[in-house]
């Protein structure tokens, strides 16, 4: 078939369209630089942003600074100089929202906040959105508009542009490549500056709702992390991700943070609230840290036992707040059979390597840069320079502010001379599975590396089955993703998302099982303790030219920057919890 090749040019490339990317092209086009955005799918509709469970998180004035340092500044790991600065703009960038038309919930004409569930305060701290994700990134998306930024829907980048024509590059990114999802036509972006927020780590397209496999969108899958790590960016916070609280019956968000400001409950199959038997770790019941909700939920599931969300408790009130703040989750409960305010709705957790959700991407600091040069990430495909609120709507967009920030202000005087000879290469390697006259289909190769995610690693780990598993997938990768053909376009992009969740997989998989410790949600039976004699460090990743990886540890800075933690080693509250 004949395949057109279409050329843009920019000062800045932003490759994606959730809040990340629509605050980091805003941030750039005020700071007067020529931006295009790039969305696989539609700016505004698409994505988890447009999904998301219908609250920010925002500082208001007045707030208590050390509440919301006990919040999103608590962790051994994370820089609390930085999640300071980051609240802090929470309250402009709520503000900027409120005047490009997001419609908040208000009373008295100020924005509302709720309780939030799972962040271990029972203060009020959550905007809500009066008409859902929808209509709030459809309002950043006018904003992004009016002033200028170009919008390329329906193209998917693959691969990014570098000056001395290697991958890994070690010299400057300058651009990327792509495809119209649509049409086919080739795209090639030109650019001095290139941010990439192209959503989470998950497993793309899983069919299976009732494991744990799940998707919000079900479209979502690594290409921003696997385009960076092939350009030789090096990767951090691999090791974070799963158990997160999930409706078992269907692919949307969790609705967490509302439904748990309002009270709700998690029960199992006799209706006994799991928050609140017997432990320290459901003492806030709702209003606990997501942590604890998480590793809850997963031990009733390894028991075998079912868990639900009960808010039948809920008041007439609080039942149309819901509707009006999270209209898509409660319309796929609905749609699924389940009348919440009659019904138990089925929930179950991630499984480990399918889900992003707390982090996991190139390594940032806090301008939003990689370190690789001209390249920048935010939101799910940076590490957040590890805030621990950076994998959440609020944080997201304070990265993406930043990311576009810096990018537009360092941005080079002129455009490098694109390398012609990488140009065509990555170009044929796009089109190359529509091309293949043999080999196989998507489906079975999709559905095998599914299997493996499913039954090889259990919600609990171990260094054995990580190891299965990373082997596995890798065989899969080498005997047949290599080999997949695509039959249309539409095939094209799931192809290219299946080869970037392997790689992304594999080196997932390496991290976890080089960090021998249970931390956060990665729960290892084989390493039950928190190790801070050991593992108080940032492991970080490259990837070489050859596909090997590099792998090391960088101990944590010592500076007033972090909470002062201990140099022990203690049980992990799940395992406590279990021997209790």
């Amino acid at each position: 078939m004949s395949i057109n090749v279409e050329s843009y040019r920019s000062d800045v490339l932003v490759v994606g369209g959730g809040i990340a990317g629509a605050i980091a092209a805003i941030r750039a086009r005020e700071l007067g630089r020529d931006v295009i955005l790039v969305d696989k799918a539609f700016f505004g509709r698409s994505g988890c942003s447009a999904l998301a469970s219908g609250v920010f998180a925002a500082y208001m004035p007045g707030d208590n600074m050390d509440t919301w340092l006990s919040i999103w500044g608590g962790g051994a790991l994370v820089n609390r100089r930085l999640t300071k600065a980051a609240v802090l703009l929470t309250h402009e960038l709520v503000m900027q929202m409120d005047e490009w038309g997001v419609k908040w919930v208000k009373e008295n004409g100020r924005i509302y906040r709720e309780r939030s569930g799972g962040t271990g305060t029972s203060d009020k701290i959550n905007c809500l959105m009066a008409e859902g994700g929808p209509q709030f990134m459809m309002a950043v998306r006018r904003k992004a508009l009016d002033i200028g930024v170009q919008v390329l829907n329906r193209t998917m980048v693959t691969d990014v542009l570098t000056s001395d024509g290697q991958q890994p590059t070690k010299g400057a990114v300058m651009g990327a490549v792509g495809f119209d999802t649509r049409s086919g036509a080739q795209r090639v972006f030109q650019a001095k500056a290139t941010i990439i927020c192209a959503g989470p780590y998950r497993f793309p397209f899983p069919t299976h709702s009732t494991t744990g496999l799940h998707g919000m969108p079900i479209d979502v899958a690594p290409d921003g992390q696997a385009m960076m790590m092939r350009a030789g960016a090096a990767m951090g916070k691999l090791e974070v991700g799963g158990l997160s609280p999930a409706p078992r019956e269907s692919f949307s968000a969790p609705g967490l943070e509302i439904l748990g400001g309002l009270g709700c409950r998690f029960v199992n199959e006799q209706e006994v609230d799991i928050l609140r038997v017997g432990s320290r770790d459901g003492e806030m019941g709702m209003w606990g840290r997501r942590s604890a909700i998480s590793h809850a939920i997963a031990r009733e599931v390894q028991a075998g036992r079912r868990v639900y969300l009960d808010i039948r408790h809920f008041t007439p009130e609080q039942m149309r707040l819901a509707q009006q703040v999270i209209p898509i989750v409660m319309a796929n409960y609905r749609m699924n059979g389940f009348d919440p305010e009659r019904d138990l709705i089925p929930y179950t957790s991630f499984l480990p390597i399918t889900s992003g959700v707390s982090g996991g991407g190139a390594c940032v600091n806090e301008r939003g840069e990689t370190t690789v040069q001209g390249l920048y990430a935010a939101g799910n495909d940076c590490d957040a320079a590890y805030l621990a609120m950076g994998q959440q709507l609020p944080g997201a967009a304070v990265s993406g502010c930043w990311a576009g920030e810096y990018a537009a202000r360092d941005c080079p005087a002129t455009f490098a001379e694109p390398n012609e000879r990488q140009i065509s290469k990555l170009l044929d390697a796009v089109v190359e599975p529509l091309q293949r006259p043999q080999g196989e289909n998507y489906e079975p190769v999709h559905d095998a590396i599914e299997e493996v995610v499913e039954t090889a690693l259990g919600r609990v780990l171990s260094g054995e089955r990580i190891q299965q598993a990373r082997l596995r997938i890798q065989g899969i990768e080498e005997r047949r993703v290599r080999q997949l053909r695509a039959r249309d376009i539409h095939d094209l992009a799931k192809v290219h998302g299946l080869k970037n969740f392997c790689e992304m997989a594999r080196a997932v998989l390496l991290v976890m099982e080089h960090r021998q410790e249970s931390r956060g949600n990665i729960l290892r039976e084989d390493y039950p303790y928190t190790d801070n004699e050991r593992w108080l460090c940032y492991t970080r990743l490259k990837r070489n030219a050859d596909g090997s990886y590099d792998i090391w540890d960088e101990p944590r800075p010592n500076t007033d920057d972090y909470i002062n933690i201990p140099r022990t080693r203690e049980m992990h509250p799940y395992f406590a919890r279990s021997a209790a």
